[in-house]
């Protein structure tokens, strides 16, 4: 048998980018389905607000180069998270009761939280030993206030614990559970984590959203 050239050795590499590709398409299908299941599992009782991928790396106009921008920023949904607010909910001039729920899902846990610009993914741990997650946070305003939900109260602040209560300024409380991401499998496997993750809020926040 010939020794494997080069050329060889790069067809088979873009063999496994084209599978890979597939494979994302269907991850990334799968994602989007479960925010939407997660959704019914609160009995619908949630609009969408906003989106946004969780490194805040984003693609910047389509008149600029693809070439000088973070080759991340063309993965959005290999870790994001989307923004709900309770049905007829506003988005500012926050009242007390108020609140707010994000739905963050990350492929893998091994992407570094770093400045440095397009991060080599080869740089990262082992892939066995990193997780695929799902992170449920409720965030809870318990005075009046301006703040803009995404704008201050998001963006303004880091990530709120996954394990349970914690608080930002401004009188907003948070409750935070991280699943792993098989564990959400089908609607029926999502039911019961939300209906987990509701009991656990529940018993630490001062809001219902049974429904």
């Amino acid at each position: 048998m010939p020794p494997m050239t080069v050329v060889d050795g790069l067809d088979a590499a873009l063999l496994d980018v084209r599978k890979a590709y597939r494979l994302i398409y269907l991850y990334q299908r799968r994602v989007l389905d479960l925010c939407e299941e997660i959704k019914k599992a609160l009995s619908g009782n949630l609009d969408f607000y906003y989106w946004i991928p969780s490194s805040g790396v984003s693609l910047k106009r389509f008149d600029h180069s693809p070439c000088m921008q973070d080759a991340w920023a063309f993965l959005p949904l290999y870790d994001f998270c989307a923004l709900y607010l309770p049905h007829g909910g506003h988005y500012e001039e926050l009242k007390a009761g108020d609140w707010m729920l994000i739905v963050r899902i990350s492929a893998d846990s091994g992407k570094p939280d770093s400045p440095e610009r397009d991060v080599d993914p080869r740089t990262f741990k082992d892939v066995p030993n990193c997780e695929s997650t799902v992170r449920l946070y409720l965030y809870y305003c318990s005075q009046a206030s301006t703040a803009n939900w995404y704008s201050k109260v998001f963006s303004d602040n880091q990530w709120p614990r996954d394990d349970g209560k914690g608080t930002f300024d401004g009188g907003i409380s948070t409750f935070g559970l991280k699943f792993p991401l098989a564990r959400l499998s089908n609607a029926e496997d999502v039911s019961v984590s939300v209906k987990q993750f509701l009991e656990k809020m529940q018993a630490a926040l001062p809001l219902n959203l049974a429904g």
